[in-house]
């Protein structure tokens, strides 16, 4: 029988401050926060396109309502400790935000409902025994997710007043790419569960290899699309400094690939984090 060394029983500092790091990192993301921050990041793009500038009350908004929609899903699938505190912390982020919005009109605020239940309705089935949820709907996770997210377009139009359906496509097609590419790179570290549940997702379906490939080329795209946005739709050539973001997904896509990944780490705050540099590049795009 062998002996462990000493190391086993009495970790070096070093390891220790990295696995609490580690586990501060995971925690914050497992509760929303960096989810709500790339709701932050999606705001800023929407007011900075919009009215020229990024709206910092409009940013704290957009942010509650993602947290709090995020929550939702959390609360329905994972949380079983502290129930009733974080219902109430989910039910006053939603309420801060709403009563925000009702400031500014009637209808934002009641559009602004939209998106907590819409993650309502993707943890759970609309009808219960005779529909199945969206999430369980073979490739719709994505689609469906995505296309919340491009939603903050139209929302964004309805709190500044500004409509503009030239804008808003290049706007929402933008979101919905850069979000596909970050939902779909999130599936990899449910595979085995979604096997084991008959849940089909592009990584389940394609494999790894044929996914990456096929993400590669939408995050060119959505880049692509800001050049095509300053051309066509005379957008503010400064703008052309969001494509910069596109190196953050080819390396945690690269990270992916090469397996060195802690896949849960990477999907609760890595990937989130482009959105939220989304914000100084585009203040520099605004100054």
């Amino acid at each position: 029988m062998g002996f462990r060394g000493i190391q086993t029983y009495n970790p070096a500092p070093t390891v220790l401050s990295q696995n609490f790091g580690r586990s501060i990192i995971a925690a914050i993301g497992s509760h929303g926060i960096c989810i709500a921050s790339a709701g932050s990041g999606v705001a800023a793009l929407t007011s900075t396109a919009l009215i020229g500038k990024i709206d910092p009350a409009f940013v704290v908004i957009v942010f509650l309502i993602v947290f709090a929609s995020y929550r939702i899903d959390y609360l329905a699938e994972r949380l079983d400790k502290h129930r009733r505190a974080n219902i109430a912390i989910t039910i006053g982020s939603f309420t801060i935000a709403f009563v925000a919005c009702w400031r500014i009109s009637i209808s934002t605020a009641l559009v602004s409902t939209m998106f907590p239940l819409s993650t309502l309705y993707y943890a759970r089935p609309l009808i219960p025994g005779r529909t199945r949820a969206i999430k369980d709907i073979p490739f719709l996770k994505g689609i469906y997710t995505s296309g919340c997210w491009a939603a903050l377009v139209p929302f964004s139009m309805l709190y500044f007043s500004n409509w503009d359906l030239g804008r808003s496509i290049w706007l929402g097609l933008f979101v919905f790419l850069r979000m596909f590419v970050n939902t779909v790179a999130c599936d990899f570290k449910d595979i085995g569960a979604d096997q084991r549940r008959g849940i089909i997702t592009m990584p389940s379906r394609l494999g790894q290899a044929r996914t990456l490939l096929l993400l590669h080329i939408i995050n060119l795209m959505a880049s692509f699309l800001i050049v095509m946005a300053v051309i066509f739709f005379q957008e503010a050539p400064s703008l052309v400094w969001l494509g910069i973001s596109a190196v953050w997904p080819f390396h945690y896509l690269m990270a992916i690939n090469r397996g060195r990944f802690d896949l849960r780490l990477l999907s609760s705050t890595v990937i989130d984090v482009e959105f939220l540099l989304w914000i100084p590049l585009l203040a520099i795009a605004s100054s």
